[in-house]
């Protein structure tokens, strides 16, 4: 199979009685394949400005360290680490570079399965969704530096830290994941109070309940044993679901 016809979905929907689109299974399998085609691809075109990033990257990632006061460096023990981690970089700023296109294309696959209600209300959800999730890893970024100091302060005449970059890089990189799908909290609520498997009043019944399980679901997510994280991701997941409640009731359910 050429590139042309690769390139080329093939798509030929049929409209139903209600006047909406509709492709039969190997048509959405074709669509797929396209689709996922595409975004490899753009994911490889933003991989290689995303290779020449990568100083940039590695230099804010290590803030946290020199926030915490330390000139701690990072180091690799292996002849290929450096080579494996520049790499691992690089595909993790291809996604971000891409990630307009990988959003356009997994929207574009899934929006012909909707009706145009659930495509009008599907829109601010996504955007808020993202919002949220930028929100939530700059915060677990800003509160990096405190994780930082706390950890590294164990350190002694007996005992001094030599950071592993490959793993001061994952820990950094969980971090940041963890607090931006914690952010989602509030979307996730929303989306069930209005598929009407929950309501704000039972939300506020639950509130006591909730308070409990999120400060301990805080402390076995978050990596590391500093209690710095656990304490600000509870504290402000709390806050979301309070908030949560709010625009359920603006809502009316």
């Amino acid at each position: 199979m050429g590139v042309a016809e690769l390139a080329q979905p093939v798509v030929s929907p049929v409209e139903d009685e209600a006047g909406e689109k509709t492709m039969t299974i190997m048509e959405h399998l074709q669509e797929l394949r396209f689709r996922l085609a595409f975004s490899a691809g753009a994911v490889v075109v933003g991989m290689i400005p995303g290779w020449f990033l990568n100083d940039w990257l590695l230099g804010v990632l290590r803030q946290p360290i020199e926030g915490a006061g330390s000139d701690q460096k990072l180091y690799f023990f292996g002849p290929v680490d450096k080579f494996m981690l520049h790499l691992k970089m690089t595909a993790v700023l291809g996604v971000v570079i891409s990630l307009p296109i990988l959003l356009y294309h997994t929207w574009a696959f899934i929006a012909p399965g909707l009706t145009k209600k659930e495509r009008r209300h599907s829109v601010p959800f996504v955007g808020l969704g993202l919002v949220l999730f930028a929100a939530g890893a700059y915060t677990g970024y800003r509160i990096l530096p405190l994780a930082m100091t706390f950890l590294l302060g164990f350190a002694d005449d007996n005992l001094t830290p030599l950071l592993d970059a490959s793993k001061y890089l994952s820990f950094v990189g969980i971090i940041l994941l963890v607090f931006g799908v914690s952010f989602e909290l509030p979307l996730v609520l929303l989306f069930l109070c209005q598929l009407g498997v929950i309501s704000s009043a039972w939300l506020v019944q639950k509130l006591r309940y909730a308070i409990i399980i999120i400060f301990i679901a805080s402390t076995i997510i978050t990596p590391g044993a500093d209690p710095i994280s656990p304490i600000v991701l509870g504290t402000i997941m709390s806050g979301l679901y309070l908030l949560a409640i709010g625009l359920a009731k603006i809502m009316g359910k």
